[in-house]
C-alpha cells in the first residue's frame, strides 16, 4: 500500500489524527496533510521520514518489494491482531477530529451554541466548524478488544469553563454496533477554543450483543479528564 493508505488505515483503526501523528513523530502537520491529500509522491519522501511517521502511529515501517509500505505493530509479524482475552473495551480521547453527524453528544453542542449566542463565551464558531468539516473536535474513541459485538454505551459528560463559572453535566446513550477489533467514535466537544475548558467522562456503562456488561479501561489513571488551556503569547 502507499504511505497515504498506511496512514489512513491507522487513523481509522486507532482513532488518531494528523495532529497526534505530527506530535509523536516530529514530522510537520503540513507534510502529513500533504501526504493524506495526495500532494506528495511516495518516491519523494525520505525513508527516515516514513519511519518517523510510522513511529508516530506507534508502528514499525516495513518496505515492500513493489515500493509500497506497511505499518506493523512493534515486535509482531504483519498478521491480524489477536483478540484480547479479557474482553476489555479501551477508551481514549482523540483530538483534531472531524464532527460526526451520526455520532455526537447533542446536549453538549446545544448548550455550547446557546452560551455562545448569549455572549457568555468568546465566539467559537461551532456551526461553521461543523459545516466546513474542520478537524477541530474532541472525540471519544471506543476500541472493542473483546470477543462480543458492542451494542450500547452510556456515560456522563462533564464540561467546565472556568471563566464565567460555566459547568454542566450531560448524558450520552447510543453507539453504532461495534464488532471485535473494531473502533467506534463519538464527537464530544471542541478540541480547542478561545477559552479554557475541562472535559470529564464518568459512569461509563457498556453492553454487548448478548446483553452482558463490558468492562472499560482508560489508557492510564485520570485519562478520562481532558484539559484545554489556551496559550497566551507574550510580546515581550
Amino acid at each position: 500500500m502507499t504511505l497515504k493508505e498506511a496512514i489512513e488505515k491507522e487513523v481509522i483503526s486507532q482513532g488518531i489524527s494528523a495532529i497526534d501523528i505530527s506530535k509523536a513523530s516530529g514530522v510537520s502537520k503540513a507534510t502529513i496533510y500533504n501526504i493524506l491529500n495526495g500532494l506528495t509522491d511516495d518516491s519523494r519522501i525520505r525513508p527516515s521520514t516514513k519511519r518517523a511517521i510510522a513511529r508516530g502511529c506507534n508502528r514499525e515501517l516495513r518496505i515492500l518489494g513493489d515500493e509500497g509500505v506497511e505499518f506493523i505493530r512493534s515486535g509482531l509479524k504483519a498478521e491480524p491482531p489477536e483478540v484480547v482475552s479479557n474482553a476489555a473495551v479501551r477508551l481514549r480521547y482523540s483530538v483534531g477530529r472531524p464532527f460526526l453527524s451520526d455520532s455526537f453528544c447533542q446536549e453538549a453542542f446545544d448548550w455550547l451554541h446557546d452560551i455562545e449566542k448569549a455572549g457568555r463565551i468568546p465566539r467559537c464558531d461551532v456551526v461553521n466548524r461543523v459545516f466546513q468539516k474542520r478537524p477541530e473536535f474532541l472525540s471519544l474513541s471506543v476500541e472493542n478488544a473483546g470477543h462480543s459485538e458492542i451494542t450500547s454505551v452510556v456515560f456522563s459528560l462533564g464540561v467546565l469553563i472556568p471563566k464565567g463559572r460555566l459547568q454542566r453535566t450531560f448524558s450520552f446513550s447510543g453507539i453504532r454496533p461495534t464488532p471485535p477489533l473494531a473502533r467506534a467514535e463519538i464527537t464530544l466537544f471542541l478540541s480547542e477554543a478561545e477559552f479554557d475548558f475541562d472535559i470529564e467522562i464518568s459512569q461509563v456503562l457498556l453492553g454487548d450483543v448478548e446483553g452482558a456488561s463490558c468492562t472499560a479501561a482508560w489508557e492510564h489513571e485520570k485519562a478520562n479528564l481532558y484539559r484545554f488551556r489556551k496559550t497566551v503569547i507574550s510580546d515581550k
